[in-house]
C-alpha cells in the first residue's frame, strides 16, 4: 500500500515541478529571441544612418515578363570565413513555371557578386548571356502561353550586403560563446545577392 502511494506521489511531484525546469527548447527560443532583438536594433540604426541601402537593388529588378513561377528549389551551401565576418555561397536554384504569353527569353536577377557556372533549360544545357545584374536564358523557339519550363542555375560567389541587414547575407558571431550566425532580412530586394531568381 505504501509503495502504491509513493508510486503515485512521485509522478505527481514530477508533473508539478516540470514547469520550473528550463528545457533546452526554451533556451534555444531565448537565443533566437535575443538574435531577433539584436537584428531589430541593427536595422533601426541602419535606417537612421542611411536610406540608400537598397536603392541600387530595386533598380536592378527584372522587368515584368509573361512568366508565372510556380516553384523555386534552393540548394545552397554557406561557408563563413574563419572569423564568421564574411563568407561564400555556392548553390543551385531550380525555377519551375510556365509562360503566360509569348516569350523568347527568360530574365533572371543575379547580382554581379554571383558567378554563374551553368544554366540548364528543361534538362539540357543553355547558352545563357550575362547582362550585368541579369542572366538571360534564351528559349529554343518563342513559347506561347501555357508552356511549362524548368531552369536550373548553378552558381557561386562572395557574400555581400547592401548595408547593415538591408540586403544580402549577414555573417557574424553572436552571444557569449560567439557562435557563428548567418542571417538575411533581404527579401525580396536583396535576394539576388545570394540566389538567382525571377521577380
Amino acid at each position: 500500500m505504501v509503495s502504491a502511494r509513493v508510486a503515485c506521489l512521485l509522478p505527481t511531484l514530477a508533473i508539478l515541478c516540470a514547469p520550473y525546469v528550463p528545457s533546452s527548447a526554451q533556451n534555444q527560443e531565448s537565443i533566437f529571441e535575443r538574435i531577433k532583438l539584436e537584428h531589430d536594433e541593427i536595422e533601426k540604426s541602419a535606417h537612421q544612418q542611411s536610406v540608400f541601402a537598397l536603392s541600387s537593388l530595386v533598380a536592378s529588378s527584372v522587368e515584368s515578363q509573361s512568366i508565372d513561377v510556380k516553384h523555386y528549389r534552393l540548394q545552397i551551401h554557406l561557408i563563413p570565413n574563419e572569423f564568421s565576418t564574411a563568407g561564400v555561397v555556392t548553390g543551385a536554384v531550380s525555377i519551375m513555371g510556365e509562360t503566360t504569353g509569348t516569350v523568347s527569353v527568360i530574365n533572371v536577377d543575379a547580382q554581379p557578386n554571383l558567378n554563374i557556372d551553368s544554366v540548364t533549360l528543361d534538362g539540357g544545357p543553355n547558352n545563357f548571356r550575362r547582362n550585368n545584374r541579369r542572366v538571360v536564358i534564351s528559349l529554343p523557339a518563342p513559347a506561347v502561353s501555357g508552356r511549362p519550363f524548368a531552369i536550373v542555375i548553378q552558381y557561386h560567389g562572395a557574400s555581400t550586403g547592401s548595408g547593415g541587414l538591408g540586403g544580402g547575407l549577414l555573417f557574424t558571431r553572436h552571444g557569449p560563446g560567439l557562435l557563428p550566425v548567418i542571417a538575411s532580412f533581404s527579401e525580396p530586394f536583396g535576394a539576388p545577392l545570394w540566389w538567382a531568381l525571377h521577380r
